[in-house]
């Protein structure tokens, strides 16, 4: 079964369902099977091999699910369901900063990483929970990249590229925190750091990182966050002076009335 939608993948590359049934209806075992059945056998392949939700149209998804029917091809459908960007010209597309990190999100927003296996999920934001899911299969983007594939190449560049940025390999607090989450091969499989990275270099997640960027100018929520966020020097003594003037105004206080 996987070597005859091998080989559809490789003829035709954007193949429609019915194809795909055409194709494994070759196959003994799928040759009377129900046409449901054989829809169901395409989702589990396409589950497995892109790392994405995706289920036939015809059935009631329990879960949030990539609906893909038979009006689409597969290449219609990726394209429909990654995220891209309202406009050029609304967005400005404006540089990341270079400490623009995975543990500086936590360290300065209180943002912390969920990790996903799940492409779709990739850079997606809770707000309310501060959380940030991170796609972590980077070999399988990588094997997308050197063999044949039907997820569009800048989707998988893209996400490769975003992963250098978020957890940059010679930044030792990063190195600690992917050990710590069990996740140190990313550093094996990333795209090499680049120098000046900018949200003009991305696409598909342009809108996700340019909402992460957002929340990671603005200031962290608590008072550990604004200790650890020191990138505006002058805000940040400001608010410690005024911490200790407040501390010394309690102190003496204190001891004026003893």
């Amino acid at each position: 079964m996987v070597d005859v939608f091998w080989e559809l993948c490789k003829d035709t590359p954007n193949f429609d369902r019915p194809q795909a049934r055409s194709a494994l209806k070759k196959c003994p075992k799928h040759r009377n099977e129900p046409q449901d059945k054989i829809n169901n056998s395409i989702d589990v392949l396409l589950r497995l091999w892109l790392t994405i939700r995706v289920q036939n149209s015809d059935f009631s998804p329990a879960a949030k699910t990539l609906q893909w029917d038979d009006t689409s091809t597969v290449q219609d459908f990726l394209t429909q369901h990654f995220p891209s960007p309202r406009s050029h010209s609304s967005d400005p597309g404006l540089p990341l900063e270079s400490n623009f990190t995975a543990v500086n999100l936590y360290r300065m927003c209180g943002i912390r990483v969920s990790w996903t296996y799940q492409l779709e999920d990739h850079l997606k934001y809770d707000i309310e929970n501060r959380i940030v899911c991170v796609y972590s299969l980077s070999q399988c983007l990588l094997d997308h990249l050197e063999s044949v594939s039907i997820l569009p190449r800048p989707l998988v560049e893209e996400t490769l590229l975003s992963l250098s940025i978020l957890f940059p390999n010679w930044n030792f607090a990063t190195e600690k925190f992917l050990r710590k989450s069990q996740k140190l091969h990313l550093h094996d499989n990333l795209f090499e750091y680049p120098g000046h990275a900018h949200l003009d270099q991305f696409h598909h997640w342009r809108g996700r990182l340019s909402r992460l960027q957002l929340e990671f100018q603005a200031p962290g929520p608590g008072v550990r966050h604004i200790w650890s966020d020191r990138r505006n020097r002058l805000q940040w003594y400001t608010f410690w002076f005024a911490v200790v003037i407040l501390i010394l105004t309690i102190f003496f206080g204190v001891i004026t009335t003893i």
